[in-house]
C-alpha cells in the first residue's frame, strides 16, 4: 500500500506544483518531492487502517459511518495546526436514498473534505483526491455485523490521512482537495454530491486521482499475489464526449489519448522520475509501449502500469484515474450529471 501511496503523492505533488505546459515533457525529479515521498510512515498507514478496522461496520444505514466520520475529521483536523496555514477540513453533509433507492430510507450521510490551498493566487487550478470511507459485508442493509473494511477501502483512506500531513509542506502552486467519501457501497452517492458541488462552484478541475482498494495484493478469482503493482486506470474514450470530439477522436485514431489516459501517464512519468533517479539526476525516459516501469534504485520494487477503462460515472469531463491493488475494483464514478 505504501508503494501505491508514493505514486499518488508524487503525481498529485508535481500536478499541483508544475507550470502549465504545451508540450510533453517527462516530469523531472523534485528534490522537494522525493524528500516528501521518503517521510511516508508506513507505520502511519497502519495505525489508520486499525482505527478504522477498530470502529467495526460502517455502513451508510448503520450507526458506524457517521463515527468514521467523527474519527475522519478528528484526524485531520489535528494536522492543521502546523499546516503553516495552508490546510483546513469541513464536513459536507447531504442527504441520500429514499424509496426505490439501494438506501431504501432518506438519511443524512456526510464528506470530510480537506483543502490545501495553493500558494499562486493566480493558479485557479484543483486536483482531487478521493477515497470512500464506508464499508459493507454480504447484506448490504446489515448496519450491525462486524465488517473490518481494511483494504476496501480503508487502505485509501490510510493514503489520503498521510498526504494531508505531508502535502501542505511542498506549498503547492494548484489547490488540492482530499475528499473521504461516504456512500460509495450504495451507489456512489458521495461521489455524486462532490461532482454536483465541483460544477455549481465552477472548479477548475484539471485531475481527480482516485484510491480504492489500493491495498489489495491477492486476486480473488485467480488467487495470483502481487504487492509489487500498481493499476491505474482510466477512461479511454471519454464519456461526455461531444459528436465532434467523437469524429475528431476516429480521424486522428486517438482512442488511447484521452485527457484521463495522459494524466495516467503522467502518474507514471511522475513515479519513474522518483523511482529511477540518483540525487539531483534528470529522470530516464520511461518505456513509451507498455507503460509499465519497475523501481530498481531501492529493494522495495516497484511497478505501476496503466489500463484503459471504458466505465463511467460521476465526473465525465475531467481526466479522472483509478488507483487499485492487484484485484479487480470499481473504477469512480465519472458521468456528468
Amino acid at each position: 500500500m505504501n508503494r501505491s501511496l508514493v505514486v499518488f503523492l508524487v503525481a498529485a505533488a508535481h500536478l499541483a506544483t508544475a507550470q502549465v505546459s504545451a508540450g510533453q515533457v517527462i516530469a523531472p525529479r523534485d528534490a522537494a518531492v522525493a524528500a516528501a515521498v521518503e517521510a511516508v510512515s508506513v507505520e502511519n498507514l497502519r495505525v489508520t487502517v486499525d482505527e478504522l478496522v477498530a470502529l467495526g461496520n460502517r455502513n451508510n444505514v448503520g450507526p458506524g459511518v457517521a463515527a468514521a466520520a467523527d474519527y475522519l475529521y478528528g484526524r485531520i483536523e489535528a494536522l492543521v495546526p502546523g499546516s503553516g496555514g495552508r490546510l483546513s477540513v469541513e464536513r459536507v453533509d447531504y442527504r441520500a436514498g429514499g424509496e426505490g433507492q439501494r438506501i431504501p430510507r432518506e438519511t443524512q450521510l456526510t464528506n470530510i473534505v480537506a483543502t490545501i490551498a495553493g500558494s499562486d493566487p493566480d493558479d485557479s487550478r484543483v486536483i482531487a483526491l478521493l477515497a470512500h470511507y464506508d464499508n459493507r459485508g454480504a447484506d448490504p442493509l446489515d448496519g450491525t455485523s462486524f465488517v473490518p473494511g481494511a483494504n476496501d477501502n480503508g487502505s485509501g483512506v490510510a493514503a489520503l490521512l498521510e498526504i494531508a500531513r505531508l502535502l501542505p509542506a511542498l506549498a503547492p502552486r494548484a489547490t488540492v482537495k482530499l475528499m473521504l467519501l461516504s456512500g460509495e457501497e450504495h451507489g456512489l452517492y458521495g461521489a455524486t454530491h462532490m461532482a454536483a458541488v465541483a460544477r455549481d462552484q465552477g472548479w477548475n478541475l484539471i485531475a481527480v486521482l482516485n484510491n480504492d482498494m489500493i491495498g489489495n495484493a491477492e486476486a480473488s478469482e485467480t488467487a495470483a499475489h502481487d504487492n509489487t503493482t500498481l493499476r491505474v486506470f482510466s477512461e479511454n474514450i471519454p464519456a461526455a464526449e461531444t459528436e465532434r470530439e467523437r469524429r475528431v477522436r476516429i480521424y486522428n485514431s486517438a482512442e488511447n489519448d484521452s485527457p484521463s489516459r495522459q494524466v495516467a501517464r503522467y502518474i507514471a512519468e511522475c513515479g519513474w522520475s522518483i523511482a529511477t533517479t540518483g540525487s539531483g539526476g534528470a529522470a530516464t525516459t520511461p518505456p513509451s509501449t507498455r507503460w509499465a516501469f519497475r523501481r530498481c534504485a531501492s529493494p522495495r520494487s516497484m511497478r505501476i502500469t496503466t489500463a484503459p477503462t471504458r466505465r463511467s460515472g460521476r465526473w465525465a469531463g475531467w481526466p479522472t484515474a483509478t488507483s487499485s491493488g492487484v484485484s479487480t475494483s470499481s473504477t469512480f464514478a465519472k458521468t456528468r450529471a
